[in-house]
């Protein structure tokens, strides 16, 4: 691992499978969230520097999150960002995307007790996550609204997820 927001050639996040949510950001960079590792599932955010004019050129750096595998993650409160807010270390999940501002946002996937709903946003310029919407219970049923109306009380139900978009409008 290193040190936390060090970044170094001897950094490697090591392996990782089943639907690791990753992202690019608007400098580039490679990001990485997670996983299912070789004793668990870990909840570890990482960043890799493809750039080669830059001084971190080809390094990886461990930016957020635990070394330790199943780890509950720390929510904190819905839609404000706290330096240690944190999602639970998840697996089986594509549904991650890079906004128009750079920020990085992160939807559902597999904890460690099953599926999850939970919807966060990770700002690279403040190195803090921000839970979003969602639940912090495994298995939550979704609650709908009026069909194509915007509402705050409507959620997606907990689910793994393989699939992720990008359309002309943004995410």
């Amino acid at each position: 691992y290193g040190t936390q927001g060090v970044p170094s050639s001897a950094n490697n996040p090591g392996y990782r499978i089943w639907g690791v949510p990753s992202w690019v950001d608007k400098d580039g960079n490679f990001w990485l969230f997670g996983g299912l590792g070789m004793t668990g599932i870990v909840g570890d955010l990482w960043k890799f520097d493809p750039n080669p004019t830059s001084p971190t050129y080809n390094e990886w750096t461990w930016m957020k999150g635990t070394i330790t595998d199943n780890d509950p993650g720390y929510y904190g409160t819905k839609g404000i960002t706290n330096t240690a807010n944190t999602p639970a270390g998840r697996h089986e999940t594509a549904a991650s995307w890079t906004d128009d501002n750079g920020q990085l946002w992160l939807f559902g996937g597999t904890v460690f007790d099953g599926p999850i709903n939970d919807l966060w946003r990770y700002n690279p310029a403040d190195n803090n996550w921000t839970w979003m919407k969602g639940d912090m219970t495994y298995w939550a049923l979704p609650v709908y609204g009026a069909r194509r109306m915007p509402d705050n009380n409507s959620d997606p139900g907990a689910r793994f997820i393989y699939s992720k978009w990008k359309d002309q409008d943004g995410p």
